[in-house]
C-alpha cells in the first residue's frame, strides 16, 4: 500500500497551550474533562434557539454543534446503531505511570498542553472551536470547583516548522491558507523513517484504546483486527467528513493474517468519567502498552499504521482514546 492509496481525507493537527490562573486539581487523564467542557463552551457559543434541542432545530444543518457532537447515525449502520466517527479528537497527553484513580495538580501559570485534530469540513469551523476553546478555558473545569485557565497559544503542527497560529494579546486567529491531506501528512512522516528494511514494528499505546469484537472489549490486539479497525475507522471519516468512498486493497486483510505477534506488554487501564446525560460516573477503560508485530511484508502495511497514528483507533477518539506511536 502506498500513502497516495489513502483516501482523500483533509486534516489538520494543532497543540493548545492554556495556562492556569489559579491552583488546581484535575483527574489524571483530561480527555473527558476537556471534551464535556469543550462541548458545553462550543452549544453555549453557536446556540441560537431558547429550546436547545438539536433534534427540532431549524438550523441544525447548518450549525458547527451538532455536526460536531451529534454526529448522525450511518444509514448503513443502523441496524447496529453504530455512530459515525466524529471529525475531531482532543488528545492530553496519559502522563507515563500514572494510575486509574489518579489526580493531577496544576499550580498557577503552569501549561495544560493537548493536541486538536480536525478531519474533514470541520476544519471549517476552526475559528469557532478555537474561540469556544477559549470560553472553555475560562470557565474552567472540575465538578464542584471551576479552575480557571486561559488560552495561550494554539500552534498549527502542520506547518514545517510549526507555526502559531493565536495570538493571546490581541485574540486574533491565523488560519493557514490550504490544509493537507491524510495522504500527505502520512508521506512526509514516512520521509523522516530510515530507509531500511522494515520486518518488524513496535506500536506504543499512549492512552486507553477501546477495540470490540462481537461486541466485547478486547485486552489483546492481532495484527488483522488492528488494520481492519484502521481501514473501517478511515473510510468512515472519508465518507462521513469527506464524501469520499474509499476501500482499501482486499488483499491486504490477508497478508494481515499472516503477521505475527512478537511481544505482547499490553495492559487494561481503567478511568471514570462523568456523563452529563446520564448524571452518573462510568467507567471507561482501554488497553494502553507496547506490542510488536513481525512479517516480511509488514512494510506494505505502513501508511495505513501512521495513517492511525494521527487518527487514533477504536472507540471515544473525541476523548483522545487510541492514540498510539509507530516505533521501529
Amino acid at each position: 500500500m502506498k500513502s497516495t492509496e489513502l483516501p482523500l481525507l483533509a486534516v489538520s493537527c494543532y497543540q493548545v497551550k492554556l495556562r492556569a490562573k489559579e491552583s488546581a486539581r484535575l483527574p489524571v487523564y483530561l480527555g473527558s474533562t476537556i471534551r464535556g467542557a469543550f462541548g458545553h463552551a462550543l452549544k453555549d457559543t453557536v446556540c441560537i434557539v431558547n429550546h436547545r434541542e438539536c433534534n427540532r432545530c431549524i438550523v441544525a444543518d447548518r450549525c458547527s454543534y451538532p455536526y460536531l457532537f451529534e454526529t448522525a447515525v450511518n444509514n448503513s449502520d443502523k441496524e447496529t446503531h453504530q455512530d459515525l466517527p466524529h471529525p475531531f479528537v482532543l488528545a492530553p497527553p496519559l502522563k507515563t505511570g500514572a494510575k486509574a484513580g489518579d489526580y493531577q495538580s496544576f499550580l498557577p501559570d503552569e501549561e495544560m498542553i493537548f493536541d486538536l485534530i480536525l478531519m474533514g469540513n470541520a476544519i471549517d469551523y476552526l475559528p469557532y472551536i478555537v474561540y469556544s476553546i477559549s470560553k472553555m478555558a475560562e470557565k474552567g473545569f472540575g465538578l464542584r470547583v471551576r479552575n480557571s485557565f486561559r488560552l495561550c497559544e494554539v500552534v498549527c503542527l502542520d506547518s514545517f516548522p510549526v507555526k502559531s497560529i493565536y495570538d493571546r494579546d490581541t485574540e486574533q486567529l491565523s488560519t493557514p491558507d490550504k490544509f493537507k491531506t491524510l495522504a500527505e501528512l502520512v508521506a512526509i512522516r514516512e520521509s523522516l523513517i530510515p530507509k531500511t528494511n522494515i520486518d518488524k514494528l513496535t506500536l506504543k499505546f499512549l492512552s486507553p484504546t477501546r477495540i470490540r469484537l462481537g461486541g466485547k472489549l478486547q485486552n489483546n490486539l492481532s495484527f488483522s483486527i488492528l488494520v481492519k479497525n484502521l481501514v473501517r475507522r478511515i473510510s468512515l471519516l472519508a465518507q462521513s467528513h469527506n464524501k469520499t468512498i474509499w476501500q482499501s486493497d482486499i488483499s491486504l486483510n490477508k497478508f494481515a493474517e499472516d503477521v505475527q505477534t512478537k511481544i505482547n506488554k499490553l495492559k487494561w487501564w481503567d478511568f471514570e468519567r462523568f456523563s452529563n446525560r446520564q448524571r452518573t460516573s462510568m467507567k471507561l477503560g482501554g488497553f494502553v502498552g507496547e506490542i510488536e508485530y513481525q512479517s516480511p511484508a509488514i512494510a506494505e502495511f505502513l501508511p495505513l499504521l501512521l495513517a492511525g497514528e494521527i487518527l487514533h483507533i477504536g472507540g471515544s477518539t473525541s476523548f483522545g482514546l487510541g492514540k498510539y506511536q509507530v516505533n521501529f
